[in-house]
């Protein structure tokens, strides 16, 4: 379906109807009244006091949902977590040697997942046969929006206001002489013979559509927001980590509370687009929330050798604990946030994954500065970590994307969901982080309402 904005507005000021966030007004066009005894032969020429109304649709595309392959969706959705839960890991690495200013070190590898990613398009785009378009133009970039435009002549109202008032005259005229009826008659034939002379341009004086490209505010917000997105999301997830570490709980432990964007998730779209809450939402989202008491009751005992503590150190190990689990809580909040933002890029007609890449290279500018301010604290195995964090995470996103393009979103996300068990295992075996039953148990009751929900949400897209 076409969005359509119908305008007013003169030939010379094409370009300013498109003004970013101006809302148009819907204009009624009005027909020029003909001639009560005799039409005119040929359209009536556009008049140069005439305006024109002009029709700009946005272009639409149709999408066709190809068919579904779950094993292969599977294999990938798999894959996806062992990135995801891959990068968790180094998330929690970084956290541990630099804190939550770890995370510009990362500005190399949204440097060089941008420039990849450009430069795979580049490759297709120079491979493909019979392709004679530049790489680069206005048809081709998502930031600039197609328009198409219809032009229709429109008669400004005083002239139909004295064509109406001169049809009233001559509808209830008074008995003419057959002097006057020979004037008249002489008069109309002689403007039928104008209007026959009349130059084929003026003839053809309504405009053929055109369609031209604009860049609009609408487009440029698309990857803006994947990036301010991102910088919540990575502030969040790194400072949990930070604190996670200080109280000595596994880093996939406290990462099944980021699960709780289920729970955000639900209450936005409920208030938002008037979605339901269903019995089996209620179920997962108790067990979410059982699933942070669990791990929050769970202690900070999470270390591989027994060593005796202090008083102090036991109470500073519980205040970062709470404040981990906090951060946890907000972690969920900005992956609810990510979800809106994808829906919002999406509706804006901005191709995504350019818009998740060049909101990275709007990062990447972003964190620089503060990269080399800090560029003391860092060693080169610190940027090392933060480049694989970034490379891992994409990695994730491109298998993970696939996986739904293939597979039914709701058993790929519950198998996405299993990062949790990849981080909680390499953080065992590389930090040393030994989890309690009780924080285990966290784990497994988070994933079970994770799996709960989003399994249900495959029924209800099933049964659409």
């Amino acid at each position: 379906m076409e969005d359509n904005i119908s305008i007013n507005a003169t030939p010379k000021k094409t370009k300013d109807l498109l003004s970013p966030g101006t809302a148009a007004t819907p204009a009624t066009a009005l027909a020029s009244p003909m001639p009560l005894l005799s039409p005119p032969k040929s359209p009536v020429p556009l008049q140069p006091n005439a305006s024109l109304s002009r029709t700009l649709s946005r272009k639409s595309t149709m999408v066709t949902e190809a068919a579904k392959e779950h094993k292969k969706s599977y294999l990938l959705a798999g894959l996806s977590a062992l990135a995801f839960g891959t990068a968790n890991y180094f998330m929690s690495d970084l956290s541990m040697r630099c804190g939550p200013n770890g995370v510009y070190t990362e500005c190399f590898g949204l440097f060089l997942s941008w420039a990849l990613f450009h430069l795979f398009n580049l490759i297709k785009h120079k491979l493909a046969k019979n392709n004679h378009k530049p790489f680069f133009s206005k048809s081709s970039s998502p930031y600039f929006e197609e328009f198409l435009e219809d032009v229709a002549p429109l008669v400004e109202e005083e002239s139909v206001q004295e064509s109406v008032e001169v049809q009233l005259v001559q509808v209830a005229p008074a008995i003419p002489s057959p002097a006057e009826n020979s004037e008249k008659f002489e008069s109309i034939e002689s403007e039928e013979s104008d209007l026959e002379k009349a130059p084929e341009t003026k003839a053809k004086s309504s405009v053929v559509p055109e369609s031209f490209h604009v860049m609009t505010w609408q487009r440029v917000s698309a990857p803006l927001s994947r990036c301010l997105v991102q910088i919540m999301i990575q502030y969040a997830i790194l400072s949990c980590f930070t604190f996670a570490a200080k109280s000595g709980v596994n880093g996939g432990i406290i990462s099944a509370i980021f699960s709780s964007s289920c729970i955000f998730t639900i209450i936005i779209f409920y208030f938002k687009y008037g979605h339901k809450i269903s019995m089996v939402d209620a179920f997962g989202t108790v067990f979410i929330l059982l699933c942070v008491l669990l791990i929050a009751f769970g202690g900070t005992g999470g270390q591989s050798d027994e060593v005796q503590k202090t008083e102090e150190q036991l109470k500073t190990e519980r205040l970062n604990l709470i404040l981990a689990l906090a951060l946890a809580i907000i972690s969920g909040l900005t992956l609810s946030l990510n979800t809106v933002s994808i829906q919002y890029t999406i509706y804006t007609g901005f191709d995504l994954d350019q818009a998740n890449y060049d909101g990275n290279l709007m990062l990447g500018i972003i964190f620089l500065p503060f990269m080399i301010y800090h560029r003391d604290k860092y060693s080169m195995g610190d940027v090392f970590v933060g480049t694989l964090v970034i490379l891992f995470v994409t990695t994730g996103i491109i298998l993970f994307s696939k996986a739904i393009q293939c597979g039914i979103a709701g058993p790929v996300q519950a198998i996405e969901n299993s990062k949790t068990l990849v981080q909680t295992v390499l953080c065992i075996i590389f930090l040393g982080q030994i989890p309690t039953i009780m924080q285990i148990s966290g784990l497994l009751t988070g994933m079970i309402g994770v799996i709960s929900i989003v399994l249900q949400k495959k029924k209800d897209v099933e049964a659409k």
